[in-house]
C-alpha cells in the first residue's frame, strides 16, 4: 500500500491507497496546523499513525505541498502554510517518521496522477494546469515530471506583464504580490474572475458586483446574463492566448485541467475553442480538458511519487 499527504492552506488529507495508486482504501482530513512545525509534525504524525493502525505501516510516504519544492535543497517556499515555509519537508518529516519521503509541488502531483491515470494516458507531452484559487501548472514528459532547475516548471501564471492588455479591456491594473508585475494569476483563475467580474459590474455597468464566486459568476454566464457574459469573454481574452502560448512552445498531446473551475464543463469547453484557434498546429479533437481527479489528484500524485 502506498500512503500519501496533501497539504492545502486550510485543509491537510491524507490517504492509503493500493499498491497501484489507483484506488483510495482510506481517508483523513484535517485542518492544516498552521502555527509551528511542532503543532504540524504532531497533527500528521498522529493521523498517519491512525491510518497505520487499520491498514499497517507505511514503508513511504508522498507529500504533495501547495508550493514550491527547491529540486536540490528540498526547501519548500509555502507562505500560506507558515508551519512548513522554509522548511526542508522531506528530511524533517523523515526524521520523524523513519520511513522514506517524497514531496513535490500540489500541481506536480496532479499532473502526474493524470498522465498516469487519468485523462493524460499516453501522451508523450502533457501539460497539467491548475485554475482554483490561483493559476499553477506542470509539465510531464513520458510520464516523469520535468520539475525544472528550480522547481517551478510550468508556473505559467507569473511575469506576464498585462498590464497594458489589462488596461485596453477596461480593467483595474493591479499589482501582483510576487513582485513581477501585473501577472495572470491576478485574473486567470477562480478569485481572478471574481476580480474581473467586479471590474465589470463597477466599471461598464456602474453597479455593484452580486457576487465574486466564480462558480456563480459561471452559472450567470451559463444564463446569460449580460455582466457574467462579459467578464467571462474578458477572462477567455486573458487566459486563452497564455495557455495558448504554452501549447506552442511544449506541443503537448493533452492539456489536463484541475481546480475548481475544471467542474464547469462549457467554460473549459470555451476555452479550448480560444486556445486550438490561437495554437500554431491543427487539432482534431478536444486539447483542454478537465482531469479526472480534479478533486483529488494531488493527494493520488503524492501516492505516484
Amino acid at each position: 500500500m502506498r500512503y500519501a499527504v496533501d497539504i492545502g492552506g486550510t485543509k491537510t488529507a491524507l490517504g492509503v491507497f493500493s499498491d497501484d495508486a489507483l484506488e483510495l482504501l482510506d481517508a483523513r482530513v484535517l485542518p492544516t496546523p498552521r502555527a509551528s512545525w511542532e503543532a504540524f509534525e504532531a497533527g500528521v504524525g498522529e493521523a498517519l499513525e491512525t491510518l497505520a493502525a487499520r491498514h499497517g505501516p507505511p514503508t513511504r510516504l508522498g507529500v504533495s505541498v501547495a508550493g514550491v519544492v527547491h529540486p536540490n535543497t528540498g526547501v519548500v517556499r509555502c507562505t500560506n502554510v507558515p508551519a512548513v515555509h522554509g522548511q526542508p519537508l522531506a528530511q524533517r518529516l523523515e526524521a520523524r517518521l523513519g520511513l522514506p519521503v517524497r514531496v513535490a509541488n500540489d500541481a506536480d502531483c496532479f499532473a502526474l496522477a493524470e498522465a498516469r491515470h487519468g485523462e493524460g494516458q499516453g501522451a508523450g507531452v502533457m501539460l497539467g494546469l491548475i485554475l482554483g484559487t490561483g493559476v499553477g501548472g506542470a509539465v510531464v514528459v513520458a510520464g516523469q515530471l520535468l520539475p525544472g532547475r528550480s522547481g517551478l516548471s510550468g508556473e505559467w501564471g507569473h511575469g506576464n506583464q498585462l498590464q497594458d492588455r489589462v488596461a485596453a479591456l477596461g480593467l483595474r491594473v493591479r499589482t501582483c504580490p510576487c513582485g513581477l508585475g501585473t501577472c495572470l494569476d491576478l485574473y486567470g483563475a477562480g478569485r481572478g474572475l471574481g476580480k474581473v467580474y467586479t471590474d465589470v459590474c463597477e466599471l461598464h455597468f456602474d453597479a455593484p458586483p452580486e457576487t465574486t464566486s466564480a462558480k456563480a459568476i459561471v452559472a450567470a454566464w451559463r444564463a446569460g446574463q449580460a455582466p457574467a457574459e462579459r467578464a467571462v469573454a474578458l477572462w477567455l481574452t486573458l487566459v486563452a492566448p497564455a495557455v495558448a502560448s504554452l501549447v506552442n512552445v511544449l506541443d503537448p498531446q493533452r492539456v489536463v485541467v484541475g481546480g475548481g473551475m475544471a467542474n464547469d464543463g462549457a467554460l473549459l469547453q470555451a476555452l479550448d475553442a480560444r486556445v486550438r484557434e490561437l495554437s500554431l498546429a491543427d487539432h482534431d479533437r478536444a486539447l483542454v480538458v478537465p482531469g479526472r481527479f480534479i478533486n483529488d489528484g494531488s493527494l493520488r500524485g503524492a501516492a505516484s511519487l
